[in-house]
């Protein structure tokens, strides 16, 4: 009772940040703190979709090109049935994730985190 009754009718009325004073403002900060160039709310959306509909494609195209075609779904399903997408043993996951860290650190030297490569346990 006390959540409906009394903490729920001091709540804003939105969780959005516009809803607090200055709040985009207070977004925009927010936006500016974690991207690495500047972009207003309403780019970052726009640039969301359509990073979503390039992928949508892509994934279209590969089922179509796999025998599926516009049925992604599908298509997903059967990648759980393809052994080659499955290591057969702990060695082989290991040995793979050592080639990919490999390609990463070559690939990226000054943005590899070493935690990112530590040692797993394989079970």
């Amino acid at each position: 009772m006390f959540v409906c009754k009394e903490y729920l009718n001091r709540t804003r009325p939105s969780i959005a940040h516009t809803s607090l004073p200055d709040g985009r403002a207070l977004y925009q900060a927010c936006l500016d703190f974690h991207l690495s160039f500047p972009m207003t709310p309403q780019e970052v959306f726009d640039l969301g979709q359509s990073e979503v509909e390039r992928i949508t494609q892509a994934m279209r195209k590969i089922s179509n090109e796999e025998g599926f075609g516009d049925d992604v779904a599908k298509f997903m399903e059967s990648l759980k049935k393809r052994k080659e997408f499955f290591f057969d043993t702990p060695v082989s996951c290991e040995r793979e994730r050592e080639r990919e860290r490999e390609r990463a650190v070559l690939k990226f030297p000054p943005f590899c985190c070493l935690c990112i490569f530590s040692q797993i346990d394989i079970q």
